[in-house]
Formats: C-alpha cells, sequence, structure tokens
C-alpha cells in the first residue's frame, strides 16, 4: 500500500496542475487522537485538474488493510472548503502532517491561520456555524409539520450540536471532538437541554416541540451577534444590495446557499428591510428581485 501510494505521491509532486499536497500520517499522531480518525494517511490535494466540488475517496490495501483518505480541491473552491466541517476536523491535527507542495502558498497560509483560530474563534466561524444551527432548526421544523418524527429527531439533534459549538465559541474556545464534555464544563444550560431532549420521559414529538422552542429563542437573541459581518457590510453599502450580489460577495459566497435564510431571519428580528427592485440584467428588464438594506 505505502508503495503504491508513494508512487501516486511523486506523481503529484511532479505534476504542474498541483499546487498544493498535503500529507497526515496516523504514526504522527499521538495514541490518543486515533479514536478520532478512520484512515492510516490522510492526503490532501489542491489540483486544476479536480472537479469543482471537492472530490473524496477512500483506499483500502489488499495487503495490510491500511486506508488512505484522498481529498481533492480544486483552486476556486479552497476559501469555501477551508471553513467546511471536514477542514474542521482536521484542526487538531494539521501542524503534524507535511506540506510537500505549496506553489501558490494556500497551505502554509491555511496553517498559519488554524493556529490563530485554535486560539480563539473568529466573526465567521460564528456566522457559518449560526447559520448551519438555523438550516438544521428550520429542516426540523418543516419535517415535524409533516410528521416525520424520526427525520425531525434527527435534525433537532444536529440544531443542538450547532448551538453546543456557538456556546463553545462564545467562552473563547474552539468544539472539539468530545464536544459534550467540552460544553458541560463551559455551559451546564445548553448539556442539560440536550441531555433532557435526549433522555426525557416525555413522547418524541413532545421532546421535539420543547426543543425547537428552545432552538427558536436562541436563534432570535445570537442572530445580531453571530451575524455581525453580514450586518457591518450591509451597513457599509448604504442603499439596498439585490440577494445575488450578495451571495456573489467574495467574503459570504462560500455560504450561499445559506443566505436566504439568514437574511430571512434578520429580516423578521428587523435588522433589516427586504425590497423588490429592478432585476439588471444585459437582456434588459426581467422583473425584480429581493434586496436588502441596513435598517439602523
Amino acid at each position: 500500500m505505502k508503495h503504491v501510494l508513494d508512487n501516486s505521491i511523486d506523481q503529484l509532486i511532479g505534476a504542474t496542475t498541483v499546487s498544493g499536497l498535503y500529507i497526515l500520517d496516523r504514526s504522527q499522531l499521538d495514541a490518543d487522537m486515533h479514536q478520532y480518525i478512520d484512515w492510516d494517511r490522510y492526503v490532501l490535494v489542491v489540483d486544476e485538474a479536480c472537479p469543482s466540488h471537492p472530490f473524496e475517496s477512500m483506499e483500502v490495501s489488499a495487503d495490510d488493510s491500511s486506508v488512505a483518505r484522498w481529498i481533492c480541491i480544486h483552486p476556486d473552491r479552497w476559501e469555501e472548503w477551508i471553513v467546511s466541517d471536514e477542514a474542521r476536523s482536521l484542526l487538531p491535527f494539521y501542524g503534524r502532517g507535511n506540506i510537500r507542495v505549496d506553489r501558490d502558498g494556500l497551505l502554509a497560509s491555511w496553517q498559519e491561520r488554524l493556529i490563530q483560530e485554535e486560539k480563539t474563534p473568529n466573526q465567521m466561524q460564528y456566522m457559518k456555524t449560526y447559520a448551519l444551527f438555523l438550516e438544521a432548526y428550520n429542516q426540523a421544523k418543516h419535517l415535524r409539520k409533516l410528521e416525520y418524527m424520526l427525520d425531525a429527531y434527527r435534525c433537532v439533534d444536529f440544531a443542538f450540536y450547532y448551538w453546543a459549538s456557538l456556546a463553545i465559541m462564545e467562552q473563547g474556545e474552539m468544539p472539539r471532538q468530545a464536544l459534550w464534555q467540552q460544553v458541560k464544563k463551559l455551559n451546564l444550560g445548553v448539556y442539560k437541554m440536550y441531555e433532557e431532549f435526549t433522555a426525557s420521559s416525555e413522547t418524541m414529538p413532545q421532546r421535539i416541540e420543547l426543543a425547537l422552542l428552545a432552538c427558536e429563542f436562541s436563534l432570535s437573541s445570537k442572530s445580531v451577534e453571530c451575524c455581525a459581518p453580514l450586518l457591518n457590510w450591509l451597513k457599509q453599502a448604504k442603499g439596498p444590495v439585490p440577494i445575488s450580489d450578495i451571495m456573489q460577495h467574495k467574503e459570504f459566497k462560500w455560504m450561499a446557499g445559506y443566505m436566504p435564510a439568514l437574511l430571512n431571519k434578520l429580516t423578521h428580528r428587523g435588522c433589516v428591510k427586504e425590497r423588490l427592485i429592478e432585476h439588471a440584467s444585459p437582456y434588459g428588464k426581467l422583473g425584480y428581485t429581493r434586496a436588502y438594506e441596513w435598517a439602523g
């Protein structure tokens, strides 16, 4: 397995389309970290020949059953990928691995960013985690309405996970693998609510209903603080901004899929105003599109 991988890696090092190559072996990690991984070698490739969406695969050796996890990312999707859950999972390990290729300095820059973020979370991380919390809540609410209780339960469980992550960030720490043990020490209230949700003697529909009410209150109370980057940007825009422009902005395009729900939440909170404006197009008038502006 190692011989095959080494040959593949040598080819990648020499490939003109590859701008980044990072390798992390299980042997480079402390023994207590092994329980959090399901691979023996992690290979991260930044390659212009990769598909537009990140591609991943697992290779299992027929000789020794060792597992190699491959992640291939197109350079244009790098900024989006590094704030993903997959990238976050590397946070405790990244400094242990080896950067074999870094033609544009992407990997070294990310390493420096991770070192800083390990010390304290930043505003964009707050907003991304809040967006995931809101998405899980909205899905759970929709599924409960359809009476798909098991699916709603699963989404509420995800919502609690992101709520707990926010609670940890509020204390100046980053979420770790043993998240619930971490939040138990930092925010006992969130821990107790999750414990009640999972272990209560009430029926599943009742537990889901109570959990959704708690999530809704938390989402409303945290909206301004967690969405500060978006609100500050809209404030500086000084006028209605089409939703397409917001979603394509370099600071927010990596979370474009969550933007409609975030803006809807902020509109209901009275933080922003929604308007309809003419949709500008080189093909003439195409009707109206939603636009948002600071409500202050």
